[in-house]
């Protein structure tokens, strides 16, 4: 090796680490995070799921972070103050009942949607009584996603005190 040429050693990151800590900026206007943004959180081990999400809420006012695992989302949910949070129905290491059981507990939790490619009246019952906003079912329609995860929002945004929203 010449004195020129450096080694560098090579650092392997996940796709799913990465996407933990990054926000989706991919509109070509945000080159920061909005703080008046609504903040979503996906919690999913199906990449195709984050794909289709991100594409649908890639508008201004929206930013999308990503976990793959429930320990991860519970982890973005207490460094970080989210309006909505999605949640496959079933994970890796958890379900959507042990997520909205931790997000109910925080004060300025946010509004929980499952999403299941088996949604069906029971989920949505169940869902509904124990706390949940409503239930997305897979495959996902983009206006569905558009028009639950906007109420969800404006919901959450209605129940904050002004200092939470800035």
């Amino acid at each position: 090796m010449s004195a020129l040429q450096l080694q560098v050693p090579s650092v392997a990151l996940e796709a799913s680490k990465l996407s933990l800590l990054t926000p989706n900026l991919s509109s070509p206007n945000r080159t920061r995070p909005d703080e008046d943004a609504v903040r979503v959180l996906l919690i999913s081990h199906h990449t195709e799921d984050d794909a289709l999400l991100r594409r649908v809420l890639a508008q201004p006012k929206w930013l999308v972070w990503t976990a793959r695992t429930l320990a991860d989302g519970i982890r973005l949910l207490k460094q970080n103050t989210f309006s909505v949070a999605i949640c496959e129905s079933e994970l890796p290491d958890g379900t959507w009942r042990e997520f909205l059981d931790r997000a109910a507990r925080l004060e300025h939790g946010p509004e929980v949607i499952v999403a299941s490619r088996l949604a069906d009246e029971s989920l949505w019952a169940e869902a509904l009584n124990i706390g949940a906003w409503d239930v997305l079912s897979k495959p996902f329609s983009s206006e569905e996603v558009l028009h639950v995860v906007g109420y969800a929002g404006r919901r959450w945004e209605s129940q904050q005190p002004p200092s939470v929203l800035r």
